[in-house]
């Protein structure tokens, strides 16, 4: 058997189980992971989160301190899978994405956990739920 058509194999096979879109790139049959927590220091108000997608409404959710909700998925063949969330605490209120597979799909690919912080100072992004990065404020 000759050397090139394993070679090719291998080629469209990995081409397969990688796929791209114009802004970014995530991983076919990869099962995502999607951590919201409440990193307020105070309970007075409860932070109140509802997300939902195209296809499901997650419900609206009512987080203490500490307290996070989580979702796992697969990015759509066609890589239009985006989860978009409305949190609210008090005064604050944000409508935000908390995963499009053209954005968080490529960020999240290796650990495939995605890790949103919603706290006094605005929204921070991790992928390790240790290494904080602010993306926006309230």
């Amino acid at each position: 058997m000759s050397k090139i058509p394993i070679f090719l194999i291998a080629i469209a096979m990995n081409t397969m189980f990688t796929s791209c879109s114009a802004d970014g790139q995530w991983t076919f049959g990869m099962t995502y992971h999607v951590h919201i927590i409440n990193g307020f220091k105070n309970n007075s108000n409860p932070l109140k989160v509802h997300c939902r997608s195209k296809d499901d409404d997650l419900g609206e959710h009512k987080l203490g301190i500490n307290g996070e909700i989580s979702w796992h998925f697969k990015v759509r063949l066609d890589g239009s899978t985006l989860f978009y969330c409305d949190a609210k605490k008090g005064q604050h209120s944000k409508h935000f994405n908390a995963f499009d597979a053209t954005v968080e799909g490529s960020k999240c690919d290796i650990s495939s956990h995605c890790y949103w912080l919603l706290a006094e100072g605005g929204f921070y992004f991790s992928t390790d739920n240790f290494t904080w990065m602010k993306q926006f404020e309230w």
